[in-house]
């Protein structure tokens, strides 16, 4: 094997290190600044995008099975409301937590060296939405939910843009934890509530009145799915890394033997 061969090999190896290095740095990231009171400034907006993927998860399932966004809210206490009409009910009410745990394996599992390309798009997807939702659904919007949009846009498109690779994968990789962060404790919060004070308005309940079943049946499997989707992103990220590393490693020896020999 050249200098050439083995240049080529280990410059293929370090993106499986990179993508191990980046989920394990966004994961204490998250967790680090989730409980320092004065570092929680820093993870708000990732944390409220959770709360904007979930009403939207809502508002694109209602579209998609007939029904019409009347409104859509999200508040500064991490809080959010979809109002809609028609649609499937129970499919519309399962979609927030489903949708946000889906959104964050899929954030997760995405490759990183496309992370630049990615943020531009979720950067134009969360300005299109509301102004889709506005001109077609007629849907209204509070100015928190227009300041948010436009905020994370904003900073998700400058990161894409112009921020170094290494910079929009960690961005990327962030933003991936934080929103399956949410979404798990959202359905932790949903579970307790179920449990305590079922006469709390959820998406739960919702859902329970619409099958006749408890609305802790819901906010149980609900959960269950999430955590395992969740779960099994989480797996099949650092399965690959390892796998794909060991695998270039042990090219990388038989490689170095059979120079040897040659030589």
């Amino acid at each position: 094997m050249n200098d050439g061969q083995a240049v080529a090999r280990t410059a293929i190896a370090v993106p499986a290190r990179t993508d191990l290095l980046y989920v394990t740095a966004a994961a204490v990231l998250a967790v680090v600044l989730s409980h320092v009171p004065v570092l929680g400034v820093v993870v708000y907006p990732f944390k409220l995008f959770g709360t904007f993927v979930h009403e939207w998860s809502h508002a694109i399932v209602t579209v998609v099975t007939g029904g019409h966004v009347v409104g859509l809210r999200i508040n500064p206490d991490l809080s959010g409301e979809e109002d809609s009409t028609g649609g499937w009910g129970l499919v519309i009410s399962s979609a927030g937590y489903l949708g946000t745990a889906g959104t964050g394996a899929a954030l997760l599992l995405a490759p990183l060296r496309r992370a630049r390309h990615l943020l531009v798009a979720l950067g134009a997807t969360v300005v299109a939405l509301p102004v889709v939702g506005t001109l077609v659904q007629g849907a209204t919007f509070t100015p928190t939910t227009w300041l948010w949009t436009t905020v994370f846009a904003a900073v998700t498109l400058a990161v894409g843009r112009r921020g170094t690779p290494r910079l929009a994968g960690l961005f990327q990789q962030f933003l991936a934890v934080e929103v399956c962060l949410s979404a798990l404790d959202g359905l932790r919060s949903l579970d307790w509530l179920a449990l305590t004070a079922p006469g709390v308005m959820t998406d739960a309940t919702t859902a329970g009145s619409a099958t006749h079943l408890p609305a802790l049946v819901w906010a149980v499997l609900w959960s269950t799915i999430g955590a395992a989707i969740v779960g099994l992103a989480t797996l099949h990220r650092v399965r690959r890394a390892l796998r794909v590393e060991v695998g270039q490693s042990g090219q990388m020896r038989s490689g170095a033997r059979s120079g040897h020999h040659i030589q």
